[in-house]
């Protein structure tokens, strides 16, 4: 799935997105339902930590330049 491909680079949204997508045309995608908890998991303990860039869907430790 796309969306795994954009947990691995920490792409949080675009990851939650796409697996919400995969959701809506086949709600039984275990791929799909397997990776959305862990992606938004993920994005929420960025968020509280104040570890994500609000430019960004990285975590600040993650960005490089």
């Amino acid at each position: 799935l796309r969306g795994d491909s954009y947990r691995s680079l920490l792409k949080w949204t675009s990851a939650i997105a796409d697996y919400k997508s995969a959701m809506a045309i086949d709600p039984e995608d275990q791929k799909a339902k397997e990776g959305l908890p862990l992606a938004e998991a993920k994005i929420s303990v960025e968020k509280k930590s104040g570890n994500l860039d609000k430019n960004s869907e990285k975590p600040r430790s993650e960005k490089h330049g």
